[in-house]
């Protein structure tokens, strides 16, 4: 790495060829440039700065979010992510919101592992009838992913 400490900016040169290069910590892609077989990464360190990079052979592909269209109050529902990038542990934040616009305490961060993350969602008996919105969060770049699953009245046998 060389370091002008002037205006804090650098270039990390790596020893292989990158397809795509992503910023963990401000979750967008970062630009790279080839040379022979290097790949030369620009960054730009302020005070008390640091970087967390994703080195990946080619640029990751889009997250597919699937839930079922309706659930009723205390049953349970699958959410479901995937990604053809079955090789690389993709970190995403699962943000699930109510009608009225509140994040429920079921929002979490997740990791997809052999490209797939699935998690069983609980509906409370309490919980709010209507439209309910999730939304997956890719942590590489920040792309979002949303679906609407409406939450119906639970009727007993």
């Amino acid at each position: 790495m060389i370091l002008d400490e002037t205006f804090g900016i650098a270039s990390v040169a790596i020893d292989f060829l990158v397809g795509a290069v992503y910023d963990l910590v401000k979750h967008k892609k970062v630009p790279s440039k080839t040379k022979g077989n290097k790949t030369e990464i620009p960054v730009e360190f302020t005070i008390n700065d640091g970087k967390i990079l994703l080195l990946t052979d080619r640029p990751l592909g889009a997250l597919p979010l699937s839930v079922p269209a309706k659930a009723k109050k205390g049953s349970a529902y699958e959410l479901k992510v995937s990604s053809p990038d079955r090789d690389v542990m993709i970190s995403v934040m699962v943000s699930i919101y109510a009608p009225n616009g509140a994040k429920m305490s079921d929002s979490a961060t997740a990791t997809l592992n052999n490209g797939l993350l699935k998690r069983q969602i609980t509906v409370p008996f309490n919980a709010a009838e209507g439209a309910w919105r999730i939304v997956v969060t890719n942590f590489a770049d920040g792309s979002e992913k949303q679906a609407t699953i409406n939450i119906v009245k639970y009727v007993a046998f």
